[in-house]
């Protein structure tokens, strides 16, 4: 029988683990984190993100008798990249996409296998991949589905998914993550950050946090982690180095004060999670050594920040530039701190999401702010309409923008972003923050 290198590779660690402790621990125990009462929900982007961020975490979760499940948001079927290394062919048609994808699907039944996962745990839900942000800030109530530009696909076209025919909508995502949380009720869960490069994976956490917002009275709080995959020449070293510790980035825009736990592995379930990752054929055929890098001595878990818009001055801040929100006289205030003024060259994009309880979001306004050649322009998407009231302050490295609260209709939380087109003048290039207003009640993410 052929043994595969990545099987070899795998034995030689498996062998050099057991060696080197004793019997009774050969076999990873449960950390102390996780019981058999839990239910734990890893909410992956695309497949693959599942096994390098939580690959461990699920390891000891089904040790600990936990019961366990993974939601793939897409099947990652847009990388084309992956497509020219491993198919040898560009993505052009529809039909390649839907192939694309059936391969991802099938490479993640493979390597949840590895890590102990049955098909019957993961839900797939088919929603396009790279196209999950531009879902959440355009696709609203009236809008039209998003369609994906090269395809032409405007609803789920994979037959055996569980969102299988639904048009490409915010309201449709959010429905499928409503009814997997309240079906399956998770303890805990494990998501992407909003400031992680990707802009799929900011938007998974996005609509997993709007779900949780809907569903705050209808089962216990979970525990919300976050897992990074994206950030800047990150991890170090880009190879496998089991022995090596996995340390947050250096740089992380948008996520300066998230706190990581780090949670540590024993040697293997570092083995495991390598087969697993190797599983992913299509992904190693071009980021082989990115890839591997995540299967090191431990994950890193961040818990999602308690932000609180209050009307108190920001805490003094260091670093290049930074964006602030505060509230004033009802209104809410948002000051950009650039290194160099904004130009002609310059643009910058500000989103403001309101949600109250007992509205549908989809109805709530939707603003995007666009500051261009020292000119502001505001709308509102989901009235199509523009915003009126909207006044700003330009003072050489800084830019004031306030929103009048009637704008706003009092809500409880903001969904806020800020990106620009120059990376130098903004640290939260494009990373989204969840802004509790003062009293508000909003889910505690314990």
């Amino acid at each position: 029988m052929k043994i595969s290198k990545a099987a070899f590779l795998a034995a030689i660690l498996i062998f050099a683990a057991e060696a080197a402790a004793p019997a009774s621990t050969a076999r990873p125990a449960a950390p102390e984190n996780f019981t058999a009462a839990d239910r734990v929900l890893v909410i992956a982007p695309h497949p693959d993100d599942e096994t390098l961020g939580a690959g461990g975490a699920i390891q000891s979760a089904l040790a600990s008798g936990a019961a366990v499940k993974v939601v793939y948001v897409t099947h990652g079927d847009h990388n084309e990249i992956a497509s020219l290394f491993y198919l040898k062919k560009p993505l052009v048609r529809k039909a390649d996409f839907i192939r694309s994808g059936k391969i991802r699907k099938k490479e993640a039944l493979a390597a949840t296998a590895v890590l102990g996962l049955r098909p019957s745990d993961l839900v797939f839900l088919g929603y396009p991949d790279s196209g999950l942000q531009r879902i959440w800030r355009k696709h609203w109530g009236k809008s039209k589905p998003f369609r994906s530009f090269l395809t032409q696909i405007s609803r789920v076209p994979y037959e055996e998914d569980f969102s299988y025919g639904k048009d490409y909508t915010a309201e449709n995502v959010v429905e499928d993550f409503r009814k997997i949380l309240s079906d399956f009720k998770p303890t805990k869960i494990f998501v992407t950050p909003p400031f992680d490069l990707n802009s799929d994976h900011q938007a998974a956490y996005l609509f997993l946090r709007l779900a949780l917002q809907d569903l705050r009275d209808s089962f216990p709080e979970p525990a919300v982690r976050m897992y990074l995959v994206h950030a800047e020449d990150w991890p170090r070293p880009k190879r496998l180095a089991p022995d090596a510790a996995l340390a947050p980035p250096a740089s992380l825009p948008g996520g300066e004060e998230a706190v990581w736990e780090r949670r540590p592995l024993a040697p293997a379930q570092t083995v495991l999670k390598a087969d697993a990752i190797s599983k992913y054929k299509s992904q190693m055929a071009y980021a082989k050594n990115f890839l591997l890098s995540f299967a090191r001595s431990n994950e890193l878990f961040a818990k999602p920040p308690a932000e609180n818009l209050t009307s108190a001055p920001p805490p003094p801040r260091t670093g290049r530039a930074e964006v602030e929100y505060g509230e004033e006289g009802g209104d809410l205030k948002i000051t950009v701190r650039l290194q160099e003024p904004l130009d002609e060259v310059g643009t910058l994009n500000i989103d403001v999401f309101p949600y109250n309880a007992g509205v549908p979001f989809g109805e709530m306004p939707k603003y995007h702010i666009r500051f261009f050649g020292r000119k502001l322009f505001v709308s509102d998407s989901a009235r199509r309409r523009k915003a009126e009231g909207v006044v700003y302050r330009l003072d050489g490295d800084r830019l004031t923008v306030i929103l009048p609260g009637a704008l706003l209709e009092e809500p409880e939380i903001l969904f806020v972003s800020a990106e620009t087109s120059k990376e130098e003048l903004s640290l939260e290039i494009g990373s989204w923050k969840v802004l509790r207003r003062d009293g508000a009640r909003a889910p505690l993410l314990l």
